[in-house]
C-alpha cells in the first residue's frame, strides 16, 4: 500500500498549521517587544490541541486523519524553533529575566495545557 496518502495528510495540515501560527503571530507579535505573543499563543494553543486530540486517535494513531491533524496541524502551528530564536533575542536586549520568564511560562504553560487538555477530554468524553 502507498504511503502517499499519509505523507500528503501530514504536508496539508501543516501547511494550514503553518499558515494559521503566521497569522496569528503577524496579528500579536508587534516589533521588538519584551514578551512574543503570537509565538507564545500559538504554542500554548497547539499544546492544548493536541492534549485534546490525543485520546481521540488512541485507538487510531496512525490514521491520515489523526497524522493530518497532530503531526500536520499541531506540528505546522506550533514552533520550537521560533521560540529558541526569540528568547536568542530576549536574552540580548533585555537580559535574564524576561528570557526565564518566557521559556519558564512556554515549558510550564505549555506541559500544564497539555496535560490539562488532555485529562479534559477524557473526562468530558468518557474515554
Amino acid at each position: 500500500m502507498s504511503q502517499w496518502p499519509t505523507y500528503a495528510a501530514v504536508f496539508l495540515g501543516g501547511g494550514l498549521g503553518s499558515v494559521a501560527r503566521f497569522g496569528l503571530s503577524a496579528l500579536l507579535n508587534k516589533g521588538h517587544q519584551l514578551f512574543h505573543w503570537g509565538t507564545f499563543s500559538a504554542n500554548m494553543l497547539g499544546c492544548l490541541l493536541i492534549g485534546a486530540l490525543v485520546p481521540f486517535f488512541s485507538k487510531t494513531p496512525h490514521s491520515t486523519l489523526a497524522l493530518f491533524a497532530i503531526a500536520g496541524f499541531c506540528g505546522g502551528f506550533t514552533t520550537f524553533s521560533t521560540l529558541s530564536w526569540e528568547s536568542i533575542k530576549l536574552l540580548e536586549k533585555f537580559g535574564i529575566g524576561p528570557y526565564l520568564l518566557y521559556v519558564g511560562s512556554s515549558i510550564l504553560v505549555g506541559l500544564s495545557l497539555t496535560y490539562g487538555g488532555y485529562r479534559a477530554v477524557l473526562q468530558l468524553f468518557k474515554f
